[in-house]
């Protein structure tokens, strides 16, 4: 039961994260200087074509016997042609879980250990979800108290957090009207958003004004049997717009074909990933 609940509220904050570029945008009424700089850099990073970035994140529990995760990953992604959005992504994890993942061509191709390769089809819409600049540039959808913490003559560092209302609306969007309708649902969705904070920090550069570094929290307090669970995102941007060669592996060319390419590794779900 234990292991349940831990895996359900993992699920549940991996889609609260994923759903953070959806949505109409809500104004922000105060720091008027930080909101220009943010909508100015939004406007910027829609235009990135490619990149590279390194991540990490973390969801732990002080509750005993619950799993704590960790995973960094590297990643170079290209979308010069929108229609064949080609990334790479190589991650390490807790209980050694490193794989290799390629997505190009209308699939996602995986390295597992000890199992060889493997690919599965992806939708256009998953992999527009992946963790790219203007996909963590649209976390400023639904924030509240953004300012400028910091300046000086390389950055901006500006904080805000999330509205509960608009985490509620994304999250209610995805789920259908059976599952909304559930007392047990609604009884646990209340249950998070009781004690759920999620707060962003921006690092973003003067001289381009593109975000290179994001910081992303979120605290749930007080959920049933794992108690207070934490997630922490970080992530760094580079190489903008500069030419990118993502070549498929050979050995990747003969992957057997399967469904869940998660179910292959025991993933809960990356932030930012549609897998």
């Amino acid at each position: 039961m234990r292991k349940t609940i831990y895996l359900i509220t993992v699920f549940v904050v991996t889609c609260v994260l994923l759903l953070g570029g959806c949505g109409a945008k809500k104004e922000v009424t105060t720091g008027a200087k930080a909101s220009e700089i943010v909508n100015k850099a939004t406007l910027n990073m829609q235009k990135i074509k490619t990149f590279k970035a390194k991540a990490f994140y973390s969801i732990t529990s002080a509750t005993q016997g619950a799993q704590n995760m960790n995973y960094s990953f590297d990643i170079e992604s290209d979308k010069t042609d929108p229609a064949n959005i080609t990334t790479k992504m190589s991650v390490k994890g807790t209980g050694n879980q490193n794989f290799d993942m390629y997505i190009t061509g209308g699939y996602a191709y995986m390295a597992v250990p000890g199992k060889g390769w493997y690919k599965s089809p992806v939708k256009q819409e998953q992999i527009e979800k992946q963790a790219s600049p203007e996909n963590i540039a649209r976390y400023t959808k639904g924030a509240e108290d953004m300012k400028i913490i910091k300046e000086d003559g390389i950055s901006y560092t500006i904080s805000f957090t999330i509205s509960r209302k608009f985490l509620e609306e994304q999250m209610k969007s995805q789920m259908g009207e059976e599952t909304q309708d559930s007392k047990e649902f609604k009884q646990y969705m209340e249950q998070i958003f009781k004690g759920l904070k999620m707060s962003c920090i921006f690092t973003i550069s003067k001289k381009n004004l593109l975000v290179e570094k994001a910081n992303i929290q979120m605290v749930m307090k007080d959920m049933p049997v794992i108690g207070d669970v934490n997630m922490t995102m970080n992530i760094e941007f580079s190489d903008f717009n500069k030419p990118l060669s993502i070549k498929l592996p050979d050995e990747a060319k003969t992957a057997q074909e399967t469904k869940e390419l998660e179910g292959q590794i025991g993933i809960p779900g990356i932030p930012g990933f549609g897998f």
